[in-house]
């Protein structure tokens, strides 16, 4: 799991967008679990939010940039992202932990069963699914993108009170809500 690795390096060079995102995506959902007492091991987790969106890189360019709102088919592609990231780690040959491996195919599952691949729910999504997922969406919103501002912090927080029980775990909302300083600290802090 060393910066240097194959796949860590792809992603790096593949995203023009925001090339710090899986690294401040990692550093929050470590932030949370120390936060939260998750006892899950925080280097896993920090990984598994750099290669959480690697399946990204074999969608068309066009999508992968995300510069424009998407029609229904072009969300369907981009939907497979995370099943095509962990057929990427695979074919990469290198050894990667199954926490990782399972944060990069669940982080979309929404703790309601709507989320995709599979539609999980509630406790069925694995923790650093969730962990990653929840980090994935704060540091998006606070991301301008081109077809978005950047959102506050107050706008993120009454986001995440919002869609506690539907997209994230209401414990885990809560804690983001509690423990918000410290994740932009954290993501603030990331290179």
């Amino acid at each position: 799991m060393t910066a240097g690795n194959t796949l860590v390096t792809l992603v790096r060079r593949s995203n023009e967008i925001d090339p710090g995102h899986g690294a401040r995506v990692g550093a929050m959902a470590a932030c949370l679990a120390a936060a939260g007492g998750y006892g899950i091991d925080l280097p896993i987790l920090r990984y598994a939010g750099v290669l959480h969106d690697v399946g990204k890189l074999v969608l068309p360019p066009a999508l992968r940039d995300l510069r424009f709102r998407l029609t229904p088919n072009e969300r369907r592609l981009i939907e497979q992202h995370p099943a095509l990231g962990v057929g990427l780690i695979r074919a990469s040959g290198e050894t990667v932990h199954p926490r990782v491996l399972e944060a990069v195919l669940l982080h979309h599952e929404w703790f309601d069963g709507s989320g995709y691949p599979l539609g999980l729910r509630g406790p069925l999504i694995p923790l650093s699914a969730r962990l990653v997922g929840i980090a994935d969406v704060i540091d998006a919103l606070l991301s301008a993108r081109a077809y978005k501002r950047a959102w506050s912090a107050p706008e993120v927080r009454a986001h995440l009170r919002r869609l506690s029980g539907r997209q994230f775990e209401p414990a885990l909302a809560r804690l983001a809500d509690g423990t918000f300083e410290r994740l932009l600290d954290a993501r603030d802090n990331t290179r």
